[in-house]
C-alpha cells in the first residue's frame, strides 16, 4: 500500500528521533496516557518526561493511519509520537506490558537481579488502576 503524499500543511513540522533518543515501538500504559495527554497541544510542540526513571521525548507530528484502520482516525493526522532515551539501560520487566500492532517491535528487556520487593511493579500496578 502506498502512503498518500502529506498535505502541505504538515510538511513544515520536524519529525523524527531527536539525537540521543530512538523511536519507542511499544509504550506502557503509562506513556500512552502520556502521550494522549500531550495530543491536546499544537503540532510541534515538544516535550521532555520520565516516568519510573526512564527518559522519554515527545513531539506532537503528522501521522498516517490507512483507510479502514480500526484504532484511530485514518488518513494523515495530528499524533504523539514518543521516543525513549538510548541511554537507558534497564527497561523493567513491569514495564513491558506492551500492546503490539503490526508495526511495532518489542524493546529488549535487559536481565535484572529480583528485589524482594518490586516496587517498580507496584507502582505500575497502581498506575493502571488509576488509569482504568
Amino acid at each position: 500500500m502506498t502512503i498518500p503524499y502529506m498535505p502541505d500543511n504538515l510538511k513544515r513540522f520536524k519529525s523524527g528521533a531527536p539525537a540521543g533518543y530512538t523511536t519507542l515501538k511499544n509504550p506502557t500504559a503509562a506513556v500512552a496516557a502520556k502521550a494522549k495527554e500531550l495530543l491536546k497541544n499544537n503540532m510541534g510542540d515538544e516535550f521532555r518526561f520520565e516516568i519510573l526513571g526512564i527518559s522519554y521525548f515527545a513531539r506532537v507530528e503528522p501521522h498516517y493511519h490507512p483507510p479502514g484502520y480500526k484504532n484511530g482516525p485514518n488518513g494523515w493526522h495530528k499524533g504523539v509520537t514518543v521516543y525513549v532515551s538510548k541511554e537507558e539501560k534497564l527497561i523493567p520487566k513491569s514495564l513491558d506490558q506492551q500492546t503490539k500492532t503490526p508495526n511495532t517491535e518489542a524493546l529488549p528487556v535487559l536481565k535484572q537481579e529480583k528485589p524482594k520487593y518490586n516496587l517498580l511493579s507496584e507502582l505500575d500496578k497502581i498506575v493502571k488502576r488509576l488509569m482504568g
